[in-house]
């Protein structure tokens, strides 16, 4: 009997892992869909998925057992800012003003909004098991593929939709979904977090345009869709997006040449002044049609959105500068917790000195708006995540052996760094699509998959070069 169920139980643990597997590479891609997650509503169906893959998870005695085992150099960091938010909602605060008028004696939490930081660790939780099953099931060089090709497919499908949208000018997202407090692009409510959504994408889709371990039919998809995504963002007019940009695509081609000193013994036709100059003549000729193409699209004054997006009143940081000083002021006045996670909006009204008639939910700076919300501890939990993060990626990076896995870990570390450093001006990682993307791209940089050859290149080709190195 165990013979004849032997091979079922085999192809129930593969379908379940197989299972698995797509709940990660669609999550994301569901997410971006449902306008960037941002709607209350959506994370119904976001949660279903996330439950969905939890179980899975859980009940395949493989995964689990993996998933127990697996190096939790990243995780431990959102398990701490998740235990932080935890201890923000005890009721350990005193009674809350007013209670005394209702005659009944109430707890408060520590956190100015527990409603608003309750939802957040409910994000949190979410992304936890999210990250948590990407780590451990992209676990095969077919995978790795799999997910590259989706990230990078997701993220030029996303810029053509914005880009005709932005050229039909349509009453809303899908024609159903206003925003009258932003400027949207494509399926995000904001423009800003579709161009640090392109940022993740570029980095991957440049990494494997520039990759020699990929087919040349293979290159040239992968450095038209990266055309394609970095003409979309620039006209968003982004200056965060910008920033990005400008991070993202150097580093693709910088971590690309990291490799072991044993690993660089290859010899080009040419010389090494000639390659310089020949990259810097390409890098040169497809930034002026890139440019030309926006300017084609978007009109004359579109390049006049990055020099013109200040305030009126001369502010080139379009507000941003009170924002942030009023975020340090919030972690001075509370360094040991904060005042909440996601309760920015609630203690900037006691601190505005605006007039008030916008209000605030953003500091425009994760990294200062993670200080005042979750406090010291919530800071070192974010810099042991950013450490954590670019140490197994380089290692990765440095132990790659080359092939498609070195590039696509240099593509994934570039855009991570790109979306980071857009965090200091803006907050695109609040958005649960970024979020869930950002996870899965860190995955792709960090997961131990053995490096393998490109299947569309073949042998011969693979021969030709290496006795070409070797002359």
């Amino acid at each position: 009997m165990e013979k004849l169920l032997g091979p079922r139980y085999l192809a129930s643990g593969i379908t379940s892992s197989a299972t698995a597997f797509s709940l990660v590479v669609g999550l994301p891609v569901l997410c971006v869909a449902l306008f960037g997650g941002v709607d209350a509503a959506t994370w119904i169906l976001i949660l279903a998925a996330v439950a969905a893959l939890g179980i899975v998870m859980l009940l395949n005695a493989d995964l689990r057992d993996r998933l127990f085992a697996a190096d939790r150099g990243s995780i431990y960091p959102l398990l701490g800012l998740a235990c932080i938010a935890v201890i923000q909602l005890l009721p350990i605060g005193g009674s809350p003003p007013g209670s005394e008028l209702i005659g009944v004696t109430a707890g408060a939490s520590l956190s100015m909004d527990p409603n608003a930081t309750r939802l957040f660790l409910v994000r949190l939780v979410a992304y936890l098991i999210f990250f948590s099953a990407a780590s451990v099931l992209i676990d095969s060089a077919s995978r790795l593929r799999i997910v590259v090709v989706s990230i990078i497919a997701a993220g030029c499908v996303t810029a053509i939709f914005g880009t005709m949208q932005r050229l039909g000018e349509p009453t809303g997202i899908y024609g159903i979904r206003l925003t009258p407090q932003a400027i949207p692009f494509a399926t995000f409510i904001n423009q800003h977090h579709f161009a640090a959504f392109m940022e993740m994408s570029v980095g991957l889709g440049v990494a494997m345009a520039i990759s020699g371990a990929v087919s040349l039919e293979k290159r040239i998809a992968a450095a038209a869709a990266s055309v394609v995504m970095i003409v979309a963002a620039l006209m968003t007019g982004s200056r965060g997006g910008l920033l990005g940009m400008a991070v993202t695509i150097p580093a693709c081609f910088l971590m690309q040449r990291m490799k072991r000193e044993e690993q660089q013994q290859e010899r080009s036709l040419y010389p090494r002044s000639v390659r310089i100059v020949g990259a810097a003549a390409v890098a040169a000729a497809v930034l002026a049609v890139i440019v030309g193409v926006v300017i084609y699209l978007g009109g004359d004054d579109s390049l006049q959105r990055y020099v013109s997006a200040g305030s009126a009143d001369g502010d080139v940081t379009s507000g941003r500068s009170h924002f942030w000083s009023i975020a340090v002021r919030m972690f001075l006045d509370h360094p040991i917790l904060g005042v909440g996670f996601d309760a920015f909006g609630v203690a900037f009204t006691g601190y505005d000195t605006w007039p008030g008639l916008f209000r605030v939910e953003q500091a425009h700076n994760d990294y200062l708006q993670a200080a005042a919300e979750g406090g010291i501890p919530a800071a070192l939990c974010l810099v042991w995540f950013i450490y954590s993060l670019s140490k197994r990626g380089f290692d990765r990076l440095l132990n790659s052996g080359g092939g498609f896995r070195h590039s696509a870990v240099a593509g994934g570390l570039a855009g991570c760094l790109g979306i980071l450093v857009h965090s200091f001006v803006d907050f695109p990682l609040r958005t649960p699509s970024n979020a869930f993307y950002f996870l899965l791209i860190a995955a792709v940089a960090t997961v131990n998959v053995a490096s393998s050859p490109e299947p569309g290149i073949s042998e011969r080709s693979r021969r030709s070069r290496s006795s070409r190195r070797a002359d």
